[in-house]
């Protein structure tokens, strides 16, 4: 059914057909392109305003009754059942007005537009609502009209304040939207957008689909309403959708999963420098965090804003309060800010944005859309956040009790300073179970919000983020395979290193420190940072002052308890990055750290450049590494291309060289120095034109390092193909081969030694993680380094009977045979081995702010000895040890366990009571005929961690 469907009788008088209304542009241009190509017309568009609210009517030449009433005849069949405009009434529009193909963007009340075909077209739809009204605010959408000759306007464009300058009215004037100011805002944050203020303002409905990138009409309408005041921002959003296929799943703050949701990202400086997203979920479930050009998104952010969701008859909305003490801003008298509007269709796996960015555009935060807010000055702005918490150790036979506090100050609009006394960093999460017999460190990420707050100034490369190898959005999409792949970060701040394990600890000779001990953290007595802005100059401090290490050990003769000593770490980091932002971006920046430690101090210094071309085709980062320590002078340096030529293709290059001194490890974190690596790639991405898939995604990367010698140490080919079906489940499939290289790091340091050349295989699908139930699986097949074959399998299911309860499962296997590990001094041994790794995760929530979580991981291993080799003297092949062990004398076991049951109070904006309860094992090597089932049992029963913590954490602000 059309928007009108007016039967009139034929009179002998002039006047226009009116084939349709609509209130977005976009739409109008499409349905009158159609009518042109297929009636051979020349319509043109006819802006009105009903009761405030822009309409584009798409209206024929004037003609008479009798010709108009034979084009809306043939208009029917396309989907248009329109009306006859007198030419009388259609003479009294004012000539603004009547000006043919009008270019002006206005804002538009909610509709529910067709779907759009793929080619671009409208199909035989267009016009036509796929629902009703959403809610109260749209009592002016096309139901209102319902006088078809309707054409007295009411103005909406802005109309300024004489005291203030400030627009009445959001208006899109060319391409900037000017949001209403108000200064009496009595705007309630609950999702429910019915109060006067959002009444009176029109709305705006620009979405397009984004993902997959089809650019087509969203299915569901999105009305959009920004209030701004002295103090913050105001953000709704109205969205029309079945009730029925609303995913409304809560979770944790800042965890992605495949849920209906609406965001705005939000550029405070305007010039794409940095910004801040803000993420509502239909539950009620907040996300949020911060996001670097030109689109490096991190959720490791947390701000005090509020927002809140509502259901609706008609759908879901959700309300924002930002408010402006939380943001960085430079000064400015015309306050200009870009922002991205972004909705989450869960059971249609499909993103809705204005503007139109997909995740692939080569441009993100130089292409953000312009606001316009004058006047905004923040305030100065302080907050104090005390904390109290309680520690039981069971293993101790402790009890330690706490307290301190963390404080923020911004005493103008482009500098914060922020700080922290005798920080406690207790155990309220707990990293993953990882099982590492590599030479290589795992990276763990930072968890503590002091650390994460500001953290972006300090980031100087791309290759610090790591979803940076992302090939679509967090927490959309089927059900994702764990990955074969750890991904690290190349950084030189990698703040878990502050307060992390003491290093350079002398354990005197015949003392025994347990691994645990040696592990633990290093208490911090106090922390400041600084960050800012001036111009086009951002900058950042930070240091940190840890207490004396002391750690337990153990006299070996007398096994009476002994305490090692030393000195504590002091770290400092200066940063200073100078951004030019125009048609491109060109940057260029400092990075300097420096650790002291017992031995000597570490230092090292690094200069970034960065260049994005005008169209954001090309971009290039690149970093220079000098790093000193223990007196030793090392050089490194590292560089990006990317080309995004459009958007269905990304090339990726890149150079590393770094020489066998560089040394970044007491602050930063890189995997590997003696590198000399090139690496190029292109991934393919095709959602259009396609009838059997929805989405198609292909990959190929080539690598070859070498270390400075010239000896190939890490070459590879990548390759990956996913196809993405209408039903929303994926299956992806992987095929990577190694050629014969030189491993020149398992020995620590005791020689080298060649390995052959490896595949890796591997299939894996996933189910629609929109669904009540949803599994995912993988078959691998790898070649080990001397040749064996590993075969290994993934399965696991998420299975949510209701947005408050939610059970993941997964569970890893392999099957391992010639898994090589190195022993010690030149000796290695291959081992036939059984991998189990369970993990499983339930979380219940009682409303969005109490959350109770349950976590579990397990990973047991089996590992038989079979060959017992050794490095060569030379170079070349291992080869045979000289004196052979008996056989199963080098058998081993692995039993480790992190378990944690957590309640969760958010009682407010960064203020959270918690109340944990952590516990984990290590066991030692066991017999290797102990089953699986034992291994488990003792990893439950014989823990190394048994603790128990309450921490209250509130936030004070002025």
């Amino acid at each position: 059914m059309a928007l009108w469907s007016v039967a009139l009788p034929v009179f002998a008088e002039r006047g226009a057909a009116v084939f349709g209304s609509w209130q977005n542009e976009i739409f109008a241009q499409r349905a009158k392109q159609q009518l042109d190509d297929q009636l051979g017309l020349q319509t043109r568009l006819l802006p009105v305003a009903i009761q405030g609210i822009r309409y584009f009517r798409v209206i024929s030449p004037v003609r008479s009754e009798a010709d108009i009433q034979r084009l809306l005849t043939e208009a029917e069949p396309l989907g248009y059942s329109g009306w006859f405009l007198r030419e009388t009434l259609l003479a009294t529009l004012p000539p603004s007005v009547q000006a043919p193909d009008a270019q002006v963007r206005t804002p538009a009340v909610s509709r529910v537009p067709p779907r759009v075909a793929p080619g671009g077209n409208p199909t035989a739809a267009v016009g036509q609502p796929a629902g009703g009204p959403s809610s109260a605010l749209t009592a002016s959408t096309s139901s209102v009209e319902t006088d078809p000759a309707a054409a007295e306007p009411a103005s909406v464009h802005a109309t300024d304040t004489p005291s203030t300058g400030r627009a009445m009215y959001a208006v899109i004037d060319d391409g900037r939207v000017n949001v209403p100011f108000s200064d009496g805002v009595t705007i309630v944050i609950d999702g429910d957008v019915t109060e006067a203020e959002w009444l009176k303002h029109p709305g705006i409905d620009e979405m397009v689909v984004t993902e997959p990138d089809t650019a087509g009409v969203p299915d569901y309408g999105t009305v959009s309403r920004f209030i701004y005041t002295d103090d913050g921002l105001y953000v709704s959003a109205v969205m029309t959708q079945p009730r029925d296929t609303i995913v409304d799943r809560l979770s944790a703050r800042d965890q992605s999963l495949n849920r209906d949701s609406f965001m705005i990202t939000l550029d405070p400086s305007g010039e794409g420098l940095y910004g801040y997203w803000f993420e509502i979920s239909a539950g009620g479930t907040v996300l949020d965090g911060k996001v670097v050009p030109e689109r490096a998104f991190s959720e490791q952010w947390d701000g005090p804003w509020l927002g809140a969701a509502s259901i609706t008859e008609e759908g879901w909305s959700a309300e924002f309060y930002l408010p402006w003490s939380m943001m960085a801003m430079p000064q400015s008298e015309a306050r200009k800010m870009g922002f991205w509007l972004r909705r989450k269709v869960a059971h249609l796996d499909e993103t809705y944005s204005w503007p139109h960015l997909p995740f692939r555009a080569p441009r993100f935060m130089t292409a953000l859309k312009p606001m316009s807010l004058p006047g905004v000055e923040p305030k100065q702005n302080i907050a104090f956040f005390p904390y109290l918490s309680a520690t039981a150790d069971e293993i101790r036979a402790e009890q330690d009790y706490e307290a301190g506090v963390d404080f923020s100050y911004r005493p103008s609009s482009n500098l914060q300073i922020t700080g922290t006394l005798n920080p406690d960093f207790g155990a309220v999460e707990s990293d993953d179970v990882v099982v590492n017999l590599t030479a290589f460190e795992t990276f763990f990420p930072e968890k503590r919000l002091f650390f994460l707050e500001g953290n972006e100034v300090f980031e100087t490369s791309p290759r610090s983020d790591l979803n940076r190898f992302n090939s679509r959005p967090l927490g959309t999409g089927p059900r994702a395979t764990p990955s074969t792949y750890e991904n690290e970060p190349t950084t030189l701040v990698n703040t878990r290193r502050i307060g992390g394990a003491a290093t350079g600890v002398d354990i005197p000779q015949g003392v025994t420190v347990d691994p645990v001990e040696l592990s633990k953290p290093t208490d911090l007595l106090g922390a400041v940072k600084v960050v800012g802005q001036t111009g086009k100059l951002r900058y950042g401090v930070l240091s940190a002052f840890e207490d004396d290490v002391e750690l337990r050990g153990t006299n070996d003769l007398t096994g009476a308890e002994v305490r090692v000593k030393a000195p504590g770490r002091d770290f400092g980091v200066v940063r200073a990055v100078y951004e030019d932002v125009g048609e491109g971006r060109r940057s260029i920046g400092y990075l300097g750290t420096l650790v002291t430690l017992p031995q000597d101090d570490a230092m090292v210094h690094g200069v970034d450049t960065h260049l994005l071309s005008a169209d954001g085709k090309w971009r290039y980062d690149g970093q220079y590494i000098y790093s000193k320590v223990d007196g030793v002078d090392g050089h490194g340096y590292f560089a990006d291309i990317n080309y995004v030529p459009n958007r269905n293709w990304f090339f990726r290059g890149a150079l590393d060289w770094l020489d066998d001194e560089v040394d970044v490890s007491d602050l930063g974190f890189i995997r590997r120095n003696d590198i000399v690596t090139g690496r190029l790639g292109a991934i393919r991405r095709q959602v259009r034109g396609m009838k059997r898939f929805r989405e198609m995604r292909n990959s190929l990367f080539l690598s070859m390092q070498t270390n400075n010698e010239g000896f190939a140490n890490r070459a590879a080919f990548y390759s990956n193909q996913t196809l993405g079906f209408r039903n929303r489940s994926e299956v992806k499939w992987t095929l990577n081969f190694f050629p014969e290289q030189w491993d020149d790091r398992q020995s620590r340091g005791n020689g080298w030694y060649k390995t052959e050349d490896r595949w890796f295989t591997q299939i894996a699908y996933g189910s629609d993680t929109a669904r009540p139930f949803s599994w995912s699986g993988t078959l691998t097949a790898e070649q080990e380094q001397l040749g064996g074959w590993t075969y290994g399998s993934d399965l696991g299911f998420t299975y949510t009977p209701s947005g408050r309860f939610t059970l993941d499962f997964d569970m890893r296997y392999k099957k391992r045979d010639g898994w090589l590990i190195y022993r010690s001094g030149r000796d290695f041994a291959t081992y036939e081995t059984t991998d189990i790794q369970p993990t499983l995760s339930t979380d219940f929530f009682f409303n969005a702010r109490h959350q109770l979580r349950f976590t579990m991981q397990w990973a047991g291993i089996k590992a038989r000895d079979q060959d017992y080799l050794s490095v060569p003297l030379s170079e070349g092949p291992l080869i045979q040890r000289e004196d052979q062990p008996l056989d199963g004398s080098e058998d081993f076991t692995i039993s480790r366990l992190t378990a944690q049951l957590r309640y969760r109070w958010e009682i407010g904006p960064l203020s959270d009571l918690f109340v944990v309860y952590t516990r984990g094992s290590n066991l030692p090597n066991q017999a290797i005929e102990t089953g699986f089932d034992d291994l488990l049992i003792d990893a439950l029963s014989e823990p190394i961690v048994d603790v128990f913590v309450v921490k209250l954490r509130y936030r004070f602000g002025l």
